[in-house]
């Protein structure tokens, strides 16, 4: 079973607290970008909670920075598609897309051959 977008709850599954240690580890955020973050004690809101929230001082250039690239074109439902942290098995790069649709996983999973392949960017 694949649970393609399993929200629980907005305090930690939308763009929170959590985000940016997330985020750098999979290379949309650099790692200097994170240290920042940590050393000023900077935190994030989930503003559909706390619409008035807003970074101040010296966290604002930081969290505006780590918006604008949670912003770019990087699908947030599959950071392993970002192209700068490709999934590596067997000496060649997969995503999340190309591993779903290997035969021997299909065939692992069950999967009938009549079932389309799993979407590009699902």
């Amino acid at each position: 079973m694949i649970i393609a977008n399993g929200v629980t709850d907005f305090n930690f599954d939308f763009f929170s607290s959590l985000t940016p240690y997330t985020y750098a580890a999979m290379a949309v955020f650099p790692e200097s970008l994170l240290a920042e973050y940590k050393r000023l004690g900077c935190y994030i809101r989930n503003p559909l909670i706390y619409p008035e929230w807003g970074p101040t001082g010296e966290c604002r250039p930081i969290v505006l920075e780590m918006l604008k690239l949670h912003n770019t074109d990087i699908d947030i439902y599959d950071l392993l598609r970002n192209p700068l942290v490709p999934y590596i098995t067997e000496g060649k790069t997969l995503h999340l897309a190309d591993y779903l649709n290997r035969l021997d996983v299909r065939a692992a999973l069950h999967i009938p051959d009549y079932v389309p392949n799993y979407p590009e960017g699902a």
